[in-house]
């Protein structure tokens, strides 16, 4: 007897500009974080930069560097998140958020 398969989620859509409120929204939670979120992005594109540095000639080697920074980056950007998160809740944004 054959089963049926569940229903499939529905898939919600958004806007061709929604991407770009989005970025203002990160824009204006960086600028009201203050330098931490800009030494925070900072330090993450110098680790991206040297990255590519290193393995510039050396193919082999940047193919794995950048697929553990695939991996690595988002538990890296969790404290920018974080950030957003006090600011979205009316609390300081400081380096503790970010350690914390």
């Amino acid at each position: 007897m054959p089963r049926n398969p569940p229903p499939l989620p529905a898939i919600r859509t958004i806007g061709l500009m929604q991407p770009m409120t989005w970025l203002v929204l990160a824009w204006r939670d960086m600028a009201q974080a203050g330098w931490i979120s800009f030494a925070h992005g900072l330090a993450l594109t110098l680790f991206g930069a040297a990255i590519f540095a290193v393995g510039h000639h050396r193919f082999w080697l940047l193919a794995g560097a950048l697929s553990g920074f695939l991996v690595v980056a988002p538990v890296l950007a969790t404290s920018l998140y974080a950030l957003s998160r006090a600011l979205e809740r009316r609390e300081s944004a400081n380096l503790g958020v970010v350690l914390k």
